[in-house]
């Protein structure tokens, strides 16, 4: 028999050549499965390393799918859930807060009752921590500091003030290095800036709202590089993604990666959105669970949690 007659040689998995599993080379406490659960990430909040999702140093979004017809309290409810979450795990997580430091600050337009103190405070209490009092919940809740606005060009002086801020921290913990003082994270929030840049879309047109946007998302950028160290930023957007034509529910096995993720960015505006992000979370409804919201990474540029979902049924 000639050789080139001969059977082509089965196929052969890679992995079966492998003489043991491959462990993510940066930790291997990472999971690498592209199905992982999104929970624990959610469950321990900020953290200071390169392998965890959230963290010191990018720019995270949060957006919920756009609904038919108009928002309501409860649509800003559960798109703040994870956000409030991560905002009472990291205080949290301080030993003993110092007086007049803050190591939180929080942009929002005035009327938006996610990060009202009353809610922050509910939420410290709801806490998985019995020995957590009210008084003590409120000491923690007084390094917060709220930035509540009525419109665009007040949301952007707010982040100019934070800038300051954030300059003297800085400045601070670089004199405090030579103690090897321990670096706590920053965070800052900023929510409902779709919202308020639409008023400005409304008053002149779409170019100009995008531009103004442009300019803040770059700002926060700017603000999440330059003190990397310790600062994380997260973006919570209340206007929803998307063109309307959805009911606001998590789809069962839905994945938003690739060409599919076009879909949720439809205008200029919510494009410029998105570019600002490092990190984007798309947070649903859950069907059949009162309080379970879906989650899903529909981006991430410095890592790789893409594609990665759970269902959170926290705070």
């Amino acid at each position: 028999m000639s050789l080139y007659a001969t059977d082509p040689a089965p196929p052969v998995l890679a992995h079966t050549l492998l003489s043991q599993p491959v462990q993510n080379a940066r930790d291997p406490n990472v999971p690498t499965e592209r199905d992982c659960n999104l929970g624990a990430a959610i469950g321990n909040g900020i953290q200071c390393s390169s392998d965890t999702l959230f963290r010191p140093g990018i720019v995270i979004g949060f957006s919920r799918p756009r609904k038919r017809g108009t928002d309501n309290d409860d649509d800003h409810e559960y798109i703040g859930r994870i956000p409030r979450h991560i905002l009472t795990t990291h205080l949290l997580k301080r030993p003993s807060p110092a007086p007049d430091s803050f190591n939180t600050f929080i942009i929002h337009p005035f009327n938006l009752p996610i990060f009202f103190p009353q809610t922050l405070l509910t939420s410290l209490l709801s806490s998985k921590n019995p020995n957590l009092s009210r008084e003590e919940a409120i000491s923690r809740l007084d390094t917060v500091q709220l930035l509540p606005v009525y419109d665009f060009p007040a949301a952007m002086q707010a982040i100019t003030q934070v800038s300051d801020t954030l300059h003297k921290i800085n400045q601070q913990r670089q004199n405090q290095q030579a103690n090897n003082s321990n670096q706590e994270p920053v965070v800052l929030i900023i929510a409902g800036l779709d919202t308020l840049v639409e008023s400005v879309i409304r008053a002149s047109n779409p170019i100009k709202g995008t531009a103004v946007l442009n300019a803040a998302s770059r700002t926060f950028t700017r603000l999440s590089r330059e003190y990397a160290a310790f600062l994380s930023v997260l973006l919570v957007n209340t206007t929803g993604l998307g063109p309307g034509t959805g009911t606001g529910d998590v789809v069962a096995d839905g994945d938003y990666q690739g060409e599919q993720l076009s879909v949720l960015l439809p205008s200029l505006l919510m494009k410029t959105l998105d570019q600002g992000t490092d990190t984007h979370l798309l947070v649903s409804r859950e069907r059949g669970r009162a309080k379970g919201v879906g989650v899903e990474v529909i981006k991430d540029r410095v890592g790789d949690w893409l594609g990665r979902r759970c269902v959170w049924d926290g705070l």
